[in-house]
């Protein structure tokens, strides 16, 4: 058997360049508007995962899991206890996209956020992590996963059925977890290589109708990543190659591969950039659609009962990923529905009883979908959308979207970021907790490390009627 040790002469190539780039975390120095960018994507997840913890997914996987995981340093959301750092990331990832509240990355079709930050919040715990250690890491772990994804051409992938969220988010967590334990580049190429091996994650998600496949689509991904540096760490080996060659990712999932997508701008243009922050409470195609309806409704007073039909017009691909999906929150017919219904498009209007609602029912039997193949040359990077609110006395209203609030054409502020982070955390953080949490991460730059802000995460008290997991004696601390 030839000896497994590193070959002292580097293999060139995709993977070798971003494994270097990894390598390389602590000497990258982003421009301050993509640091100001990154505590925007920091705070906005913090809710996610916060919410998460309420949401039925979160729960089922916080009492299962924390009942076979080991202990470690790590914190878990909604748990009164710490946990390993591949358990911890695991859970905190699922509960991060339990609800379609958090970030998602245009180009790239992932949720970049849900992958990424609960693996560099695993690892804090148990590391001598600097605040700014986090913000480029999540910086790196955007540009891996996204460049990832945008080379197998995510189009091509969800045609074929893969979902790019698991498939490619596990070279983001890889990459965060590889940074975060300051692995030099050899064991990076490791990381990588194993992270390939488990590339995985179908559309079938999307089928039963709860989100909670949809979350598990972050919760293994991160997990993932974790080991893969854990191993890489250890000496473990891996394919050299992982990305390019007859083996690797390129040629086994990307029929319209394009390698020079890996590393493109890298260095010079940061993925995180790319990404949106929802201002919906649902899946990123629907987002324009609810914008141009709101503002049809406000600005003709448009009350539910004169709605005779809502037509929306949406690239090809966008209608595929929502279309009459089981899962109310990218099923655009539901989601439009209770736009008109509502006004808004929170986390109430994806509750059981909503969904059921006779009026729900009825709306979604006025909501009609066309396929534009304008707008589908676009896709996904821009994300137009048309509606057109037919009324019963026959008069018309037509908006168009090209930008949806928040997407990187027309991105939230920090102020209205936080105002959505308020609104996210509401029935589980008390008010004076959620607000010191944020103000931890506005002064992130200047902060020494992430002590403070894991230590107020491990002590929030709980808005009344929030559940925590509690330790049983089987459960040591």
């Amino acid at each position: 058997m030839i000896a497994a040790e590193h070959s002292s002469r580097p293999i060139s190539g995709p993977t070798r360049d971003l494994a270097e780039y990894i390598a390389g975390a602590a000497d990258i120095v982003p421009p301050p508007e993509v640091i100001e960018r990154t505590r925007i994507v920091f705070l906005d997840t913090l809710g996610a995962i916060v919410l998460g913890t309420i949401q039925p997914a979160g729960r089922i996987a916080r009492e299962t899991l924390l009942g076979i995981a080991g202990s470690g340093n790590s914190h878990v959301f909604g748990a009164d206890r710490r946990a390993d750092v591949a358990s911890a990331a695991f859970i905190n990832a699922l509960q991060c996209h339990a609800h379609e509240v958090d970030d998602s990355h245009f180009a790239s079709l992932t949720h970049p956020a849900s992958t990424c930050l609960p693996v560099i919040l695993a690892f804090a715990g148990g590391t001598a992590m600097t605040a700014r250690d986090a913000l480029v890491s999540l910086i790196v772990g955007y540009d891996v996963q996204c460049r990832v994804a945008a080379s197998l051409d995510p189009r091509v992938l969800h045609d074929q059925g893969f979902m790019p969220l698991a498939l490619c988010g596990v070279f983001g967590s890889a990459a965060v977890a590889a940074a975060s334990l300051r692995l030099n580049s050899a064991q990076t190429v490791d990381v990588l290589g194993l992270a390939g091996l488990q590339a995985a994650g179908t559309w079938a998600c999307a089928t039963d109708g709860t989100h909670m496949s949809k979350a598990f689509m972050s919760g293994f991904p991160a997990r993932n990543g974790v080991v893969s540096a854990l191993l890489a760490k250890s000496g473990f080996r891996a394919p050299q190659q992982i990305l390019e060659g007859r083996d690797g990712m390129l040629s086994a999932f990307g029929e319209n591969s394009d390698p020079a997508l890996l590393t493109a701008g890298l260095g010079s243009y940061f993925e995180v950039m790319g990404t949106s922050i929802k201002r919906h409470a649902c899946g990123g195609p629907i987002r324009g659609a609810v914008d141009a309806l709101l503002e049809i409704v406000e600005a003709h007073k448009v009350r539910p009962e004169r709605i005779s039909r809502i037509t929306v017009e949406l690239a090809h691909s966008a209608c595929a990923i929502v279309d009459g999906r089981d899962d109310s929150t990218i099923n655009l017919q539901h989601v439009m529905s209770v736009a008109a219904l509502d006004g808004v498009v929170g986390v109430a209007q994806h509750s059981p009883e909503r969904v059921a609602a006779a009026d729900a029912r009825d709306m979604r039997t006025k909501i009609a979908l066309i396929r534009s193949d304008e707008f589908e040359k676009v896709w996904p990077t821009v994300r137009p959308a048309r509606v057109t609110v037919e009324l019963a006395d026959g008069s018309t209203h037509t908006s168009f979207m090209e930008h949806a609030v928040g997407s990187p054409a027309n991105p939230l502020s920090w102020e209205r970021t936080y105002e959505k982070y308020l609104n996210t955390t509401q029935d589980v953080l008390a008010r004076p907790d959620a607000q010191r949490l944020a103000d931890r991460v506005m002064s992130m730059e200047t902060a020494k490390d992430l002590s403070e802000l894991l230590d107020d995460l491990g002590r929030s008290s709980l808005a009344p009627g929030a559940p925590v997991i509690a330790s049983t004696s089987s459960r040591s601390a």
